[in-house]
């Protein structure tokens, strides 16, 4: 019974991977990520009713990486509406990757997804707040400079592109990019002395 779960696992995960995903290595958590929530369950199935199962360890490892591109995938749309300017929208995908997606390598991304979106909103202490986390639990994350300021590049999105730079792929017209955005961090305060 534990091979059965472990083979619609298997094979809930290799659908949608055709030849050409294989040789061009597409990005699999910008796709529909349908049949991996499946075989994440039918992983799950197999570890929770047959624990000591010869597949169970494998399974284990399965749901880490499905894990992971589900967490991946749900940073890429929150970018995505960070890039729309939909910033409660991303600001509730990043939330949503950091308590549920909490182990998996796309957490520091989201946190600084989730700063962004706060402070575009105008809810800095939010936005401190998230930053802080960020460099207590990822102080070497990519984007901090050598003071330890978070530094954000904004896209240029198609809509700043003129007509120009479209029909040649971006050689030609490019707009000014826009300067990074900087976020300070909040001063420590002393202590009260009362």
């Amino acid at each position: 019974m534990d091979y059965a779960y472990y083979m619609r696992g298997l094979s809930s995960l290799a659908r949608d991977r055709g030849i050409f995903r294989r040789f061009l290595g597409t990005d699999i958590s910008r796709r529909d990520i349908t049949n991996m929530k499946q075989a994440f369950v039918f992983f799950n199935d197999l570890v929770t009713q047959f624990p000591s199962s010869m597949y169970a360890k494998d399974s284990r490892q399965r749901m880490i990486y499905i894990r992971d591109v589900l967490a991946t995938n749900e940073l890429n749309i929150a970018t995505y509406y960070l890039g729309r300017d939909a910033f409660v929208a991303a600001a509730n995908r990043a939330r949503y990757v950091i308590e549920n997606f909490s182990q998996t390598t796309a957490v520091a991304d989201a946190l600084a997804v989730l700063i962004e979106a706060n402070w575009q909103l105008g809810l800095n202490d939010a936005a401190n707040d998230a930053l802080e986390v960020l460099a207590l639990n990822f102080p070497s994350y990519h984007a901090f400079d050598e003071e330890g300021q978070l530094i954000l590049q904004k896209i240029v999105d198609n809509r700043e592109r003129t007509w120009l730079n479209l029909v040649s792929f971006g050689l030609l017209g490019r707009p000014e990019a826009p300067p990074p955005l900087t976020i300070q961090r909040r001063a420590e305060e002393p202590p009260n002395p009362s």
